[in-house]
């Protein structure tokens, strides 16, 4: 069986719990263009699911430790990924192994546990640089923040500005942009990813006020309108 998983908290937290219950599952971090088919036929295996597509399923299926419905604890995990130096895979095995031994998995000194402790402190202490020394600027009615962090704390980032802004917002790393507060801005989804080049361009929807019936003169034209 190959379970594919995006990067991201919750999906990596229930890639743990497969783990656990299936040992010999293979765990594969895809991109959302990847053809899932054409990698599970270089494994030769023809059982392969997203998790994204069965979230309910393996919450119904599987028994889960009280410590997942700790924030805290998600936050964490959110924290280790962003790390550049995190192997994904590593931590999805040590999860799986602790999965019900969460004083191993936060607290003790275990080899891994310290260092993925270590990983999540490098990455508050790099967000906390970003959030006192931001650059910002505004073009067409969107705020943007420029960031050249070492590790992907975009999306992080992103969700901190968020608790004090409620206007359309972009965050700038590199050739990548994550918008925020997006259908403001005439998105479908309030959050959105582009490139750098097309996040630039946004226009924030402007709303015009439309006059009151009983100021219009009446025309035929707007009495067709109105009837």
């Amino acid at each position: 069986m190959i379970v594919f998983f995006s990067k991201d908290a919750e999906e990596v937290m229930l890639a743990a719990i497969i783990k656990h219950y299936n040992p010999s599952a293979i765990m594969r971090l895809y991109e959302n263009n990847e053809d899932l088919l054409s990698i599970a036929k270089i494994y030769n295996e023809s059982n392969f699911f997203r998790i994204k597509d069965y979230k309910l399923a393996i919450i119904n299926q599987y028994d889960f430790p009280e410590w997942i419905k700790d924030d805290s604890k998600l936050r964490f995990i959110e924290l280790v990924i962003a790390n550049n130096k995190t192997n994904i895979y590593s931590l999805i095995n040590h999860l799986a192994e602790y999965l019900f031994s969460p004083e191993k998995l936060f607290y003790s000194s275990l080899d891994k546990t310290v260092m993925f402790k270590d990983n999540a402190m490098q990455v508050i202490n790099e967000l906390g640089i970003f959030k006192r020394f931001n650059k910002s600027f505004t073009k067409n009615g969107i705020i943007y923040f420029e960031i050249n962090p070492e590790h992907d704390i975009i999306r992080l980032y992103s969700k901190s500005i968020s608790k004090k802004c409620n206007e359309p917002f972009a965050v700038l790393n590199g050739d990548n942009a994550l918008i925020s507060n997006a259908k403001k801005a005439g998105f479908k989804d309030d959050i959105i990813t582009l490139n750098r080049f097309d996040a630039l361009r946004i226009k924030r929807e402007i709303k015009v006020s439309m006059p009151l019936k009983n100021q219009l003169k009446g025309t035929v034209a707007t009495k067709i309108i109105e009837y």
